[in-house]
């Protein structure tokens, strides 16, 4: 039985984003206790995404996502300070 995966506020870094879909992103993290992760932010390439301003590589992220497989969804990311190039 594969069951829900859900975690909030880990702290990650975005390694890659590519485009999927018209709207959407493939986001490859590295988070401090899941390692790299696949994450699908959905919207995020709208103009007036919260998320496209924050998924900018190499910056520090805290995120949320839940989901099951390989592709998970992200539910939240918050910058977490540092240079903002």
């Amino acid at each position: 039985m594969n069951q829900r995966h859900k975690v909030d506020g880990q702290p990650a870094f975005v390694l890659h984003a590519y485009p999927y879909s018209e709207t959407s992103l493939i986001v490859d993290v590295f988070s401090r206790d899941h390692g790299r992760v696949a994450l699908l932010a959905h919207g995020a390439r709208r103009p007036r995404s919260v998320l496209r301003g924050v998924l900018l590589a190499f910056q520090p992220l805290e995120l949320g996502w839940a989901g099951r497989g390989e592709v998970q969804t992200l539910l939240k990311a918050e910058w977490q300070g540092g240079s903002r190039c």
